[in-house]
C-alpha cells in the first residue's frame, strides 16, 4: 500500500482546512496547497516526500510508468472527468507508451471490438491509484464514443468533487474541436 502523506498544516496561515494534496508527478512527492485567503494572499504550495516504492505497484504497468503518469491527467480542483478525457490526455502525456506499447499490446475498441483493451488496462492502472488514494473515482453515464458502455468511470484527484460536477466526453470533445462520436488514434507526435 502506498504511503500518503499525513494531513498538513500551512506553514503560513496555521490552517488546514483549506489544504488540498495531489501526487506532483516525481515518484514519493505530494504538493500540498492551502487556498485560505487568511494568512496570504495567494495559494501557497509546498512539497512533501514519501517512501516511493509501492506494494501492488509492479510489473508492466509500474515498468511503463502509468501509476505516476495517469494522476498527471488529472487537474486540482476540477470536476470528474470522464475516462476519454482521462485516456485523451495520457495520450498526449506519453504517446511513446499509448501508441508503440499499449495500442499493439492490447488493441482498442476503435480498432475492433474486444474485452480487454488498451482502455481496460488504464482503467485498472487507475483502479491501483484508487486502493492507494492518489486518485477518486466515480460511474456514471457514458456519453459520446465511449456511450456503448452505459456507464464509464469519471476520474478527480482527492479530494473529490462534489457528486454531480462532470465534465463528460462529449462536451470535452466539442469544446476541443473533436467529434465526439469517434475515437482518434492518429499518432500526432
Amino acid at each position: 500500500m502506498i504511503e500518503i502523506p499525513h494531513r498538513q498544516v500551512c506553514k503560513l496561515c496555521g490552517h488546514d482546512d483549506d489544504v488540498v494534496m495531489f501526487p506532483a508527478g516525481d515518484a514519493g512527492v505530494w504538493n500540498f496547497t492551502c487556498t485560505a485567503t487568511t494568512g496570504h494572499a495567494e495559494p501557497y504550495t509546498w512539497p512533501v516526500t514519501v517512501e516511493a516504492k509501492m506494494a501492488g505497484r509492479q510489473g508492466i504497468t509500474a515498468e511503463l510508468g502509468l501509476y505516476d503518469d495517469l494522476p498527471r491527467c488529472l487537474h486540482p480542483r476540477e470536476p470528474w472527468v470522464e475516462h476519454g478525457i482521462l485516456e485523451h490526455r495520457y495520450k498526449l502525456l506519453r504517446p511513446d507508451v499509448y501508441f508503440d506499447k499499449l495500442l499493439p499490446r492490447y488493441g482498442h475498441v476503435a480498432l475492433k471490438p474486444k474485452r480487454y483493451t488498451t482502455s481496460v488496462f488504464i482503467a485498472s492502472a487507475l483502479s491501483q491509484l484508487t486502493r492507494e488514494g492518489a486518485v477518486a473515482w466515480q460511474y456514471a453515464k457514458a456519453t459520446g464514443f465511449w456511450s456503448y458502455n452505459g456507464e464509464i468511470s469519471y476520474w478527480a484527484l482527492p479530494p473529490a468533487p462534489s457528486k454531480g460536477e462532470r465534465l463528460t466526453w462529449e462536451a470535452f470533445a466539442t469544446t476541443e474541436g473533436f467529434d465526439p462520436q469517434a475515437w482518434d488514434l492518429t499518432a500526432d507526435r
